[in-house]
């Protein structure tokens, strides 16, 4: 206590096996329960709740994830780093606060991590690009099947168009679960668009 002033910040290193997950993008910070393993470390602030979730896993250097549009992260997995942590001050003025009771961070392994915060960073930049109104049915089959062309599963897909369409105010909502079934529905070596139709309609 005698090395802190009473209006200090304190900082949490994510090493020694700790890493941080950061959804900096407000919709990394909304869909994050929909696409990252749970664990009983998390903190945030008003505006950004559980924007902050603690993980024992393995990474050597920070990995961020960002929208090719304007560069702004969108999340970022951090290793190696000093995060802000409670009862902080944020620069903006809110106090960081822990969600809830403090648990131990979850131990989840690399592969397993680095598949949902891409996942998450999927669903953000489809949120961030959803097809303007109009052109949605063809836009969702070509985007499932490029999404099923790398690797993506159908119940995958599902998560990061019901995500997306819920932030675009996707009014049909429902028709775009039915255009993901029938992209997934075809057989490995029938043809169906990819990302070469998005590109041309996006």
């Amino acid at each position: 206590p005698e090395d802190f002033r009473e209006t200090d910040n304190i900082g949490l290193r994510s090493t020694g096996g700790l890493v941080f997950l950061d959804p900096d993008a407000p919709e990394a910070v909304a869909f994050a329960d929909a696409f990252v393993p749970e664990t009983a470390c998390n903190y945030g602030r008003a505006s950004k709740p559980r924007s902050k979730r603690i993980f024992r896993s393995t990474f050597p250097k920070t990995i961020a994830y960002k929208d090719r549009g304007d560069n702004s992260t969108l999340v970022e997995i951090r290793s190696k780093h000093q995060d802000m942590a409670p009862p902080s001050i944020h620069p903006g003025g809110e106090q960081l606060e822990w969600d809830g009771e403090v648990g131990e961070p979850a131990e989840v392994d690399t592969n397993t991590l680095t598949r949902s915060v891409k996942l998450l960073a999927t669903a953000c930049a489809v949120a961030r690009h959803y097809a303007p109104s109009g052109s949605r049915h063809d836009w969702c089959l070509t985007l499932s099947g490029m999404l099923r062309r790398r690797g993506v599963t159908e119940e995958e897909c599902r998560s990061i168009l019901t995500s997306s369409a819920e932030w675009a105010h996707d009014a049909n909502a429902a028709d775009r679960l039915t255009e993901i079934a029938s992209t997934y529905a075809h057989d490995a070596d029938d043809p169906y668009t990819g990302a070469t139709a998005l590109t041309e309609l996006a």
